[in-house]
């Protein structure tokens, strides 16, 4: 790339990308994996070009420059680079459509290879500001979950506009790095999860300063504000409710969550509930004294069948098959996996990264929260849904022997009235069921459990997320197999009165009227 060109077009490689990065401030980026990693991640897509604009004015680093920088002594610039990535580029052709407006037919082929951008902030170190880049080429985002893949859902769509031309990366989640003055890991991974909920909530996309002030304002700290030590787990929840959501925060960093019913909430499946949703997690990690935060946005599954709930018998959750995570780990870069390991000592589970390492290579890493930021309607927690799943599976399913020869496996997430609309105007349904599903009012948010036997579909549950906790919630559902549906049918009937399934008043009375319609 000649240095006085008006327009910077060149080989994308590891050396470019590392010239554009560093500054005369720090050599840090040659010094990190950081380039190594999005090198080789923007390969994997197909990269081999790239356009720089020189003079870029971002809305996140001018908001973190007019409350923090544009104070220093230091005279820090206030503009950034941008730099946008593409499988191939026609230099002459779009020369001629930018400085002559001609030849415009070529802008459809210019947005099928576009692959994302990344602004460089003009920072002593930690400059990779708002990134938004493409999911991995193998990446399942829509329809049913797929085994040995990476299932990515937490997607957002995202418009560039280089020198006039309008691009755009349809499918893909929001990344940027700390800066250490005015957000730490815990306000990158919150502002990746606030960026992917802006879209499914409704809400304004914050920026990271406006994060940091809202976790930070009328809450007393034995630490500053600004420059920022990183975030309390009380601090992130008073962010997420400033901007008009709901914190569901489940502990595992002293025991396993708080009990519903007798079950813990397990960690993986939680996970899965949320994911399934579009909705991403904020992960709390922990290694020794180290603590770190990272945006979870999809998983990968196993083949084999997992009871990941202690003590619970072969009651089987389709999220314990969880294998990898794919974070946003603002310490190393986008779409990065995480292996799951599962530790028998402490009857959990513990995640492996190559972030973590010492000179004995990599090192487990324990996680101690889950923090999800939901709209305030939905109510009920995933693990007082998977309690009634719970009793359904092994005092009905398995109690009346209607999963003989076959082994139940449950999916448990929560969805929205229009997705589950969409997904059932596409299926072989009676007139009945169809009229009941798609044309009866029903709650905005609810938990949808599927019933798998031997990965055949069988039945579809339905429990409303916006009722409150003490009751039961389940108010709807359907049969994929008639013959299943006839069973379970002639099971309820059977149920003698002292089974734990017809113990709970609320639950006999309401689930067993809604579970003989669904078979009728």
């Amino acid at each position: 790339m000649k240095a006085d060109e008006p327009l910077k077009i060149g080989q994308f490689n590891k050396e470019n990308l590392e010239d554009v990065l560093e500054n005369k401030r720090s050599n840090y980026i040659r010094e990190s994996e950081r380039s190594d990693y999005i090198t080789g991640y923007a390969q994997s897509l197909g990269c081999t070009k790239m356009c720089i604009e020189k003079s870029y004015v971002d809305q996140d680093y001018l908001d973190d420059y007019s409350g923090y920088y544009s104070q220093c002594f230091n005279d820090y610039p206030r503009f950034c680079q941008r730099l946008h990535l593409f499988t191939d580029i026609d230099a002459r052709r779009l020369r001629r459509i930018i400085l002559e407006g001609k030849g415009l037919e070529y802008l459809d082929e210019l947005q099928l290879n576009y692959l994302g951008s990344i602004v460089v902030r003009p920072l002593p170190e930690l400059v990779i500001g708002r990134t938004m880049l493409r999911t991995p080429l193998e990446a399942l985002v829509h329809g049913e979950d797929a085994v040995n893949v990476p299932v990515i859902r937490c997607v957002v769509k995202r418009h560039a506009n280089m020198h006039g031309i309008n691009l755009s990366v349809d499918e893909g989640a929001p990344f940027q790095e700390q800066d250490q003055s005015t957000g730490m890991c815990a306000t990158s991974a919150l502002w990746t999860a606030l960026q992917i909920t802006a879209d499914r909530f409704n809400h304004t996309r914050p920026t990271r300063y406006m994060i940091t002030k809202m976790a930070t304002d009328e809450m007393v700290s034995d630490s500053r504000s600004f420059p920022q030590t990183g975030l309390t787990v009380e601090q992130m929840c008073q962010a997420i409710k400033r901007i008009g959501l709901e914190p569901e925060l489940t502990d595992y960093y002293h025991g396993a969550g708080d009990r519903v019913g007798g079950l813990h909430p397990p960690f993986l499946s939680l996970c899965h509930s949320f994911l399934r949703a579009k909705l991403p997690i904020i992960l709390g990690l922990a290694l020794d004294d180290d603590f770190h935060a990272v945006t979870v946005v999809g998983y990968r599954l196993g083949e084999n069948r997992r009871a990941e709930i202690e003590d619970s018998g072969d009651f089987y959750i389709r999220g314990a098959r969880i294998t990898h995570f794919i974070v946003h780990d603002d310490q190393f870069g986008p779409y990065t996996e995480m292996v799951v390991r599962h530790d028998r000592r402490t009857n959990g589970v513990t995640l492996l990264s190559r972030l973590w390492k010492d000179t004995a290579g990599i090192r487990a890493i324990r996680p101690t929260f889950c923090l999800v930021p939901v709209a305030p309607l939905i109510r009920v927690r995933y693990q007082v849904v998977l309690e009634q799943v719970y009793y359904i599976d092994q005092y009905l399913i398995k109690g009346s022997g209607l999963s003989a020869g076959s082994t139940p496996e449950w999916e448990v997430y929560l969805c929205s009235i229009n997705e589950m609309r969409d997904s059932i105007v596409r299926m072989h349904l009676s007139s009945r069921d169809r009229k009941r599903l798609l044309m009866s009012n029903s709650p905005k948010w609810f938990w949808r459990a599927i019933l798998y036997l031997d990965d055949d579909k069988m039945l579809e549950l339905f429990f409303d997320a916006t009722d409150m906790e003490p009751s039961c919630q389940l108010f709807r559902g359907f049969c994929h197999d008639p013959a299943f549906g006839s069973n379970l049918l002639k099971a309820l009937g059977r149920i003698e009165r002292e089974s734990p399934l017809t113990q709970n008043r609320i639950f006999k009375k309401h689930a067993c009227e809604v579970l003989a319609d669904i078979c009728e």
